[in-house]
């Protein structure tokens, strides 16, 4: 999830006359700036002071509770969360950052709910849609996370993201054509997309077009070069089209930007051994099983 410290566009603080603390420089404006501990300890003076109310202590208790959000200390964003709405019981931003901590929690549920109130308030706001849209399709709740997708695009037609999103629950509900013609827009619209570009490799992987795939993998890892998911995504694409060499390169790619895939290290020890290396290869996939001994497992068991 993509947190970030300013509420929607519209939303601004309502400073009550004389704030000097609200003013440019001051902390009531550097609490709201970033994530960081200079930013937290702003907070921490500004909600102190007891003199901000309504929105505007809203809005502080937001940005704290998105500071906790960002360090994974989820039971003190959650008492921001709620602090929030005691200041302002009508602010869809403080509805929706609760929303966000539930979703962190695992619990789909209450996020929806709360992402619904968010709409309720604010319902020319697309990011709420967005945001109870992915809720929704974590749930498996396709056809309703469909639905506030295409109202956040149509709100935001220009919302690449949304369309995107929208491409992964079609994909997520099996209609891949769709979901392809989602990620194609989406690329059409931000040629930078890399995720989109991976997202749309997977499909021509299924459907067994390796050189497309390979070519939109190869823009994806040159547009960020630092996704390990990217490579090890390639080097399955390699394997496919029995490159072995290649393939062990890109899963070592992935290994040493995420040391701890065990898909990659087992799937590279698999390449060894194609290429004489039993050696290597056994030694990756005993690692592979010391690090995850179940999956492991399993993919002994399905080659048996």
């Amino acid at each position: 999830m993509a947190m970030v410290l300013v509420v929607s566009a519209g939303v601004a603080p309502t400073y009550a006359a004389g704030a000097i603390l609200a003013g440019p420089g001051g902390d009531y404006a550097a609490c709201l700036a970033d994530g960081s501990a200079k930013a937290m300890a702003a907070c921490d003076r500004s909600i102190g002071l007891n003199y901000y109310f309504g929105r505007d202590l809203a809005l502080l208790h937001v940005a704290r509770s998105v500071k906790h959000q960002l360090n994974d200390d989820l039971d003190a964003a959650m008492t921001e969360a709620e602090a929030a709405l005691r200041a302002d019981p009508q602010a869809a931003f403080s509805f929706s950052t609760r929303g966000d901590v539930w979703q962190l929690k695992g619990d789909d549920e209450r996020a929806i709910a709360d992402f619904g109130d968010a709409i309720r308030l604010a319902p020319q706001d697309p990011d709420y849609y967005i945001r109870r849209a992915k809720a929704l399709n974590r749930d498996g709740q396709y056809d309703r996370a469909l639905v506030d997708f295409d109202e956040a695009i149509r709100l935001d037609p220009s919302d690449a993201e949304s369309i995107f999103r929208r491409g992964a629950a079609w994909e997520d509900k099996g209609d891949l054509d769709r979901a392809l013609a989602d990620y194609d827009r989406a690329i059409q619209m931000q040629p930078e997309f890399a995720a989109a570009y991976n997202n749309r490799a997977l499909i021509f992987y299924g459907r067994g077009e390796l050189d497309r795939a390979l070519a939109d993998l190869d823009i994806a890892i040159r547009l960020n070069p630092d996704a390990a998911l990217f490579y090890a995504n390639r080097a399955e694409t390699l394997v496919d089209k029995h490159e072995p060499a290649r393939a062990i390169a890109d899963y070592s790619t992935a290994l040493r930007l995420q040391p701890d895939n065990v898909m990659a290290l087992y799937r590279r020890g698999l390449q060894k051994r194609q290429i004489g290396d039993t050696v290597g290869g056994d030694a990756d996939i005993a690692e592979a099983a010391r690090l995850d001994p179940t999956w492991v497992a399993k993919q002994t068991a399905r080659k048996a």
